[in-house]
């Protein structure tokens, strides 16, 4: 038991990869992971082994932050990013508060997960960021703009501003970034339903977003022959439904997952505590977790469930999510564009681990867990 809870931690963390038949490993691929973890006085960035000189080289320095924050509404409701989805709000609040400390201030652009139409709304951002004054910038996940990560260095390039993008990327990519592990969090994912006994994962690929295939591309290597996905068609079935992330839930997408899940799971012969679903944020796990409850299919006793990015929703309705310290990450990318202001530097890069909250979603049912 002793050893259990020593090795846990780890398993939560993607440090280590656990096989139910072969035994637990270190992962295939540790990268050097900055320790987001929040804690009452944040760790100060650490570099080659020296702390960052925190002086207040931001005096009068403005950060334009650029993302998709909401969606139906104007560019000109830039103010009203505290109202919007809580993801980006607690991410932003890191940012400015972090960057009011070291002397600066900071301006929100909305896009409003608006089309890519040739990208304008980003160059209308950024040139709005810049003739407001802004002297460095900051790109939140833009949804709806697969190709934004290509398009923003020669569009920045031409302003000669320091910059940053907070994306589900990973670290060979070029440029200055502060990367949320999305292959981690899924590996994490998968090695927390394992972990609680469940022998068999569906995952629903709903969106064809990159850190959508991230998650699920961590999530096989922990779960192998493990975790299944629906066919090709029923794929098909599952995604014109989900073309825009920020369209609001309909009920006739959930039956369709539940059709899906039915025909690969089998409801009349479930056997509880065996199965689990993997769903892509919880945004799509929180409606799932509805229906199953109408069918008189207890999350987590008869059929596991877990989400990504830990909204709100998903801790009072009892769902286990992987989240991401959303605070910390913002604090992490104005002390990286600190130090970029103050060094020069064009290329700083750090990387933040995803955890999982557990609750009851994943609970097995005592049965099948005597059984296991």
């Amino acid at each position: 038991m002793t050893i259990q809870k020593a090795i846990q931690p780890l398993l939560d963390e993607g440090l280590l990869v656990a096989s139910h038949r072969r035994g637990t490993f270190v992962a295939e691929k540790v990268h050097a992971i900055l320790d987001a973890t929040l804690t009452e006085e944040p760790n100060p960035l650490v570099q080659d082994g020296a702390e960052v000189d925190m002086t207040r080289h931001f005096e009068g320095f403005t950060i334009g932050v650029i993302g998709s924050f909401a969606f139906h509404a104007d560019m000109g409701d830039q103010k009203n990013w505290e109202n919007l989805d809580s993801w980006s709000a607690r991410m932003i609040r890191g940012l400015i508060n972090e960057t009011e400390d070291l002397g600066g201030n900071t301006e929100v652009y909305n896009l409003h997960g608006t089309s890519e139409e040739e990208n304008s709304p980003i160059v209308q951002a950024v040139e709005q960021a810049i003739d407001a004054g802004a002297k460095c910038l900051v790109f939140v996940d833009v949804h709806g703009y697969k190709e934004y990560e290509k398009v923003i260095p020669a569009l920045v390039a031409k302003f000669d501003v320091p910059y940053l993008v907070i994306s589900g990327s990973h670290l060979s990519e070029h440029g200055p970034r502060v990367c949320i592990d999305e292959q981690q969090a899924g590996r994490v994912a998968a090695s927390h339903l394992l972990q609680a006994g469940y022998r068999k994962i569906v995952a629903l690929p709903l969106y064809d977003f990159v850190w959508e295939h991230m998650r699920l591309k961590g999530a096989q290597q922990v779960a192998g022959p493990a975790l299944v996905l629906p066919s090709a068609a029923d794929i098909e079935l599952l995604r014109p439904a989900y073309g825009h992330l920020r369209m609001p839930t309909r009920p006739e997408r959930t039956q369709v997952h539940i059709e899906i899940i039915d025909r690969i799971v089998n409801f009349d012969s479930l056997e509880p505590g065996e199965w689990a679903v993997l769903m892509p944020n919880d945004p799509s796990a929180v409606p799932l977790h509805s229906v199953l409850q109408q069918l008189d299919i207890k999350p987590g006793r008869d059929l596991g469930l877990i989400g990504f990015d830990d909204h709100s929703y998903a801790s009072l309705l009892g769902i286990t999510s992987v989240g991401q310290p959303l605070t910390q990450i913002g604090i992490t990318a104005a002390r990286l564009l600190h130090e970029a202001v103050r060094d020069g530097l064009d290329s700083v890069q750090a990387i933040v681990r995803c955890r999982v909250a557990a609750r009851a979603s994943t609970q097995r049912h005592p049965r099948g867990a005597k059984k296991l």
